[in-house]
């Protein structure tokens, strides 16, 4: 059995508290929800380049129980504290580790204002091309984006079309770190 799907059969036991030992959080598996973020805004702002071991490469955070986010799809992807993360301005999203491989096992998705936004991730493993996939998003609903993509270094999220007012939301990213 893979390092995959032995623990997807742990997360599925409902009599088993995982408990995460490790003292570097870089190791095992990990879920990113947006809500420890240090010195936290209690608006928005940029991802903190080594949050959560990563890179983040035109990542933002917003608190999604603010005004300016109801009817969006902020509040539609939050599905744990208050935080979600977008990319910019619409640019193109890349969460990287450098010298280390992760697994991305799935995360949460929405379109922060425009439905039907298309967005194509890609994962990639020294500078090389390894999984792609395209998926539509909608404001008023959430998707469950599960890829399973093991051994990679680098996660690029782009928006179709890009640019202002083509933002995703993410949530609950979960990720094993090798």
């Amino acid at each position: 059995m893979d390092r995959i799907s032995s623990n997807m059969n742990l997360l599925s036991n409902p009599n088993l508290l995982i408990i995460n030992l490790n003292r570097d959080p870089c190791t095992g598996l990990q879920t990113i929800t947006f809500d420890d973020i240090p010195n936290i805004s209690p608006i928005q702002n940029a991802i903190p380049s080594s949050y959560a071991c990563f890179n983040w490469i035109n990542g933002w955070y917003i608190n999604a129980n603010t005004n300016s986010t109801t009817n969006t799809g902020y509040q539609a992807v939050l599905t744990s504290g208050q935080y979600v993360a977008l990319n910019r301005n619409g640019t193109t999203l890349k969460i990287n580790l450098s010298n280390k491989l992760f697994d991305i096992i799935s995360f949460w998705a929405a379109s922060a204002y425009t439905t039907g936004l298309r967005i194509s991730i890609q994962g990639s493993r020294n500078n090389t091309l390894v999984n792609a996939t395209s998926i539509t998003l909608h404001t008023n609903a959430a998707s469950l984006v599960q890829l399973n993509w093991t051994n990679i270094d680098n996660i690029t999220i782009s928006s179709s079309p890009s640019g202002l007012g083509n933002q995703f939301t993410i949530d609950n990213l979960v990720v094993i770190f090798s």
